[in-house]
Order: structure tokens, then sequence, then C-alpha cells
């Protein structure tokens, strides 16, 4: 009886030159590597500037794993844009504190977003503030 040759392995995926590896072993192009470092630096930014002795809301950063995937996805999953700040606001007073935040960390641009619904994304801004109102009672 004749073996039969084994499967002969897959040929190893091509990677750009200018890719690199993020912590996850992920590969990504120098424009997305570029596009996440934006984000981490308006990020560190803005929540430096925070008053999280009185904010009452959520903050969500991409340090946040799973929750910040999360708080940045909407309803059209077409879109893919990585705010820098979810701000999750309660009251009229963390939504002040947001865009009092975002512009002294230098005029860092700021979207609203009410339900997520909006088709074209306009609920999120690239390496931006995100103010959520999904928290908002009363």
């Amino acid at each position: 009886m004749e073996s039969e040759d084994p499967i002969p392995p897959a040929p190893p995926i091509p990677v750009p030159l200018n890719a690199k590896a993020n912590s996850f072993g992920t590969m990504f192009s120098s424009e997305e590597a570029e596009r996440k470092r934006m984000v981490e630096v308006v990020a560190d930014r803005v929540v430096s500037e925070l008053d999280l002795a009185s904010f009452r809301g959520e903050v969500v950063t991409y340090m946040d794993g799973k929750a910040y995937e999360e708080a940045r996805r909407v309803w059209n999953r077409g879109i893919d844009v990585r705010p820098a700040v979810v701000a999750r606001v309660r009251g009229p007073s963390d939504v002040r504190e947001v865009l009092r935040a975002a512009r002294a960390a230098g005029d860092v641009p700021v979207a609203v977003r009410g339900g997520g619904h909006n088709v074209a994304g306009l609920g999120l801004v690239e390496a931006g503030g995100v103010v959520g109102l999904s928290l908002m009672r009363g």
C-alpha cells in the first residue's frame, strides 16, 4: 500500500514592508500604527486634563481593551473610527468637564453621540473625544 504525501504547509502570509507588530503580535501597516499612536497620545492628554474627582460618568480609552471596542462601536459596522476618549456623561456638568478637558488638551475635536444609530457614524471622531449621552437620565 502506497502512503500518500502529506498535505504541504500553507505558504506564509505576505506582510507589507511597512508593517509592524503590536503587543499582541498582530501585524498592521505603518499607517495603522500611526493612527493608533495618535489615539494613545490624545487619550493620555485628555484624561490627564479631566477632573476625575468631579466627573460622575465613565471614561473609556484604548487602555480598556474590549470595553473600548464596545464603546467605539456604532450601529453601522462599516464605520471604523477610533476616538481617543469615549466619555459617557451623567449630566450637564460632565459634558462641560469633557469639553473643558478637550480644549485644555489642545483643542481636541469632540463629537456627541446619542444612540449611535447615525448611518454615517457622525457620533464619532477619529483621535478625538466622544460625549456619549446614553447614561443621561432626567
